[in-house]
């Protein structure tokens, strides 16, 4: 059973936006009547974000995220594979975001620039994604000496 509480809450709330993004990514990019030599890219990138998010939605939601770390290993974590997966869609949306300016300027104007703003979009939802991810990620690998209390050996600075 799916557990849709999950995406109440920071960052995984961030899956179902950028889920809604792409198909209305998709649904622009569709309206356009003229497709100038880039709009390949923009639809390899849809069709590869959209897979991954309905495929992270589905192991989010199902709880299978915890499969997903090991004891052993604690470096591999369910947060560097979304640290991976939102770098790289980052990198692909601000590749999408330019290829959509071009689409404006030499195509339909108005499907490439809906398509761009989406995309503008996409883009800063997966750069905050990163950012959210990285620092799970970082407090997951941290060990436990590190995160106690070092206030036991402060100067005192003259109270007793």
């Amino acid at each position: 059973m799916m557990d849709w509480t999950r995406f109440g809450h920071r960052p995984d709330c961030v899956k179902l936006f950028t889920l809604f993004t792409t198909i209305l990514i998709i649904m622009s990019t569709s309206a356009a009547i003229y497709q100038p030599v880039g709009t390949g890219v923009i639809w390899t990138t849809t069709i590869i974000a959209l897979i991954a998010d309905l495929s992270s939605i589905l192991v989010l939601g199902l709880g299978l995220d915890t499969v997903f770390i090991s004891r052993r290993h604690r470096i591999l974590t369910w947060s560097l594979i979304e640290v991976v997966a939102s770098v790289l869609s980052a990198i692909l949306y601000f590749v999408c975001i330019w290829l959509c300016i071009h689409g404006a300027n030499y195509g339909s104007t108005t499907a490439f620039t809906v398509s761009g703003f989406f995309c503008i979009l996409n883009f800063f939802a997966y750069v905050y994604s990163f950012t959210q991810h990285i620092q799970l990620w970082m407090k997951d690998i941290g060990s436990p000496q590190e995160l106690r209390a070092t206030f036991g050996s402060a100067t005192s600075y003259g109270a007793p």
